[in-house]
């Protein structure tokens, strides 16, 4: 069984490369099978930079453009997803720069909002119902994960997200970032910050993993759409376990984020509009303090 994933993995890498060649030749099509084989991860990184759908849809496509202009730029050292990813950088980092951090209480904000709000309730079960989307709680750690780092500033969070879910290693980073080697070495400190304050928070918060914690909204919205049982069964099965350890218990949850990154997600259109009333509830940008 080994063998044989050992295999395709090398199958696919040699097919890659041999797309790489075709695209360095000006070959549009073998382009666009090796930007499609990427495009959910790209999708999926703006996603969580931006909390928006449409917004990273959008970009996505820009940095389509940007990396076909680009080919002959691309280097047989570089790794393809990453170049990608680096282009996406750029984007990202200039729409962002100077955006606030979201509220540390944003989750409970949003909460509270909903609670408040009767007519919010209605509107969150139309676009359920009317997209025929199917809620899976693991949609719903993907949207309180983005919550939770876009209360970082955005170079913390988009080093953290490079480096957790998508293998740059500070190395990469620091070239990324065109670092020196001190403000190198101030970027693992900052990534050793940000895993061990997000660890405690979901240590202290999330009820997946401690059922006495006070965040429930995962189970909540999944027993209000779906129906107690799913819930429950959607709960057991997620592979999130409490530790004493706290990163023990977040290690567990970046695995779970990282399969999803290449995924399609089964509930888009609901989420999206939870994103809409969250900016609505902390500031109608979505940043605290912004007007």
């Amino acid at each position: 069984m080994e063998e044989n994933q050992n295999y395709s993995q090398e199958n696919s890498h040699t097919k890659e490369k041999e797309l790489i060649v075709r695209c360095l030749k000006g070959d549009a099509l073998a382009f666009e099978k090796l930007f499609s084989k990427y495009r959910p991860q790209l999708l999926t990184y703006f996603l969580i930079r931006y909390a928006d759908y449409f917004e990273a849809e959008d970009e996505v496509q820009e940095v389509l453009l940007k990396a076909y202009q680009s080919m002959p730029e691309f280097s047989s050292q570089d790794v393809f997803s990453q170049w990608l990813l680096s282009i996406a950088s750029v984007f990202s980092q200039s729409k962002l720069k100077d955006k606030t951090p979201w509220s540390p209480d944003a989750l409970e904000i949003l909460k509270e909002h909903l609670m408040e709000n009767a007519a919010n309730e209605k509107l969150l079960q139309e676009i359920y119902q009317d997209y025929q989307e199917d809620f899976q709680i693991i949609d719903h750690v993907l949207f309180c994960f983005i919550v939770l780092t876009k209360t970082r500033f955005a170079d913390e969070q988009e080093s953290f997200v490079l480096s957790e879910l998508f293998d740059f290693s500070p190395e990469d980073l620091t070239k990324l970032e065109s670092l020196s080697e001190k403000e190198g070495k101030n970027v693992e400190a900052q990534l050793r910050e940000t895993h061990e304050d997000l660890a405690e928070i979901y240590a202290q918060r999330c009820s997946l993993i401690k059922r006495d914690a006070p965040c429930t909204q995962c189970h909540d919205m999944a027993s209000w759409l779906k129906g107690d049982e799913d819930a429950e069964e959607q709960r057991e099965k997620l592979p999130l376990h409490y530790h004493e350890d706290a990163l023990d218990s977040f290690d567990e949850r970046l695995d779970l984020i990282r399969d999803r990154v290449s995924q399609k997600l089964s509930s888009p259109k609901f989420h999206q509009k939870l994103f809409d009333l969250l900016r609505l509830a902390i500031g109608e940008k979505g940043a605290e303090g912004e007007s």
